[in-house]
């Protein structure tokens, strides 16, 4: 396990010369993680190229090169044996990835983030449901899921433009992701649609989250080309405490809460209640909802 021989590109890499690292241990010039910041490997032999190796591991490998850069690498070991079978040496073979893995983690972000926002997308928003409603049927955690409409959206867009629309839903979904526990899942649906989880939340905290989002919104300020413009939100949501009702099920509750809560005033959160068939105002100057929805207003 000392070096007799590298190549050019392995002195690169490295970042030692072949005359400095002869008769060094592999293990202090060939220096590998699992992941940049990840313990060290202290046997090169598990990747064994008769092995076959190909799991997770591998394919997070980072070279520490001495005094040069971080390669992500993949890694083959060779056993070099005589003809009796009787072990003389290895021959290590890395080959920089760091490109492609570049390219794959890109590839990988565009298709489960929505580039405008950065917030997740709708199939990684329902990935992250079916991960609540698994806990909710083996912990029994209650999740809080929330649907978030922004009002005058439009006539922003209208007036100012899609690039300060386009601006606009970027502020407005940091201004979100600032004031949400880094547990929680935050993702846009598409257009100004929003969608929420906030893991392991009881109702009360949950709705109290909530309405903090939407008083946070509704006091924005946007400031386009010198102009300043306010918008709204109105919410709605559903507890899920029940893991034999479907994630669909759960969105079209939510859905439904944040169409009353839009209709029936805006600028305020709305809570659904399937047993319930009216809606009591908690607080004085809220509209009340038609007798035939179901929910509960909480607002300021």
């Amino acid at each position: 396990m000392n070096i007799t021989f590298m190549n050019p590109v392995a002195e690169k890499m490295t970042g030692w010369k072949e005359q400095q690292a002869q008769g060094q241990p592999v293990g202090r010039i060939v220096r590998i993680s699992k992941g940049a910041g990840g313990p060290l490997i202290d046997d090169l032999l598990q990747f064994d190229i008769n092995e076959n190796l190909h799991s997770s591991v591998e394919r997070s490998l980072v070279l520490h090169g001495h005094h040069t850069a971080l390669f992500d690498v993949q890694l083959a070991v060779s056993p070099l044996r005589t003809l009796k079978d009787e072990p003389i040496g290895i021959v290590l073979v890395l080959q920089d990835v760091s490109k492609s893995r570049e390219l794959m983690r890109k590839l990988s972000y565009s298709a489960s983030h929505d580039l405008l926002t950065g917030l997740s997308n709708r199939g990684s928003f329902e990935s992250s449901l079916k991960k609540a409603l698994n806990l909710t049927a083996t912990q029994r955690q209650p999740h809080g899921l929330a649907f978030i409409d922004l009002d005058h959206f439009k006539a922003i867009n209208d007036t100012a433009g899609h690039a300060a629309g386009d601006e606009l839903l970027r502020q407005i979904s940091a201004l979100m992701q600032e004031n949400i526990r880094n547990s929680d899942r935050l993702a846009r649906l598409g257009g100004d649609e929003f969608a929420l989880i906030l893991f392991d939340c009881p109702q009360e905290e949950g709705l109290a989250t909530l309405q903090h989002l939407v008083d946070k919104i509704n006091d924005f300020k946007f400031i386009w080309e010198g102009n300043a413009y306010r918008i709204g939100a109105s919410a709605g949501m559903t507890q899920i405490n029940d893991a034999n009702i479907t994630g669909s099920e759960y969105m079209a509750q939510a859905d439904m809460a944040c169409y009353i809560a839009k209709h029936n005033g805006r600028g305020r959160v709305y809570k659904y209640e399937p047993a319930q068939k009216t809606a009591t105002a908690h607080t004085s100057g809220a509209i009340p909802p038609e007798d035939h929805q179901s929910g509960t207003e909480v607002s300021r």
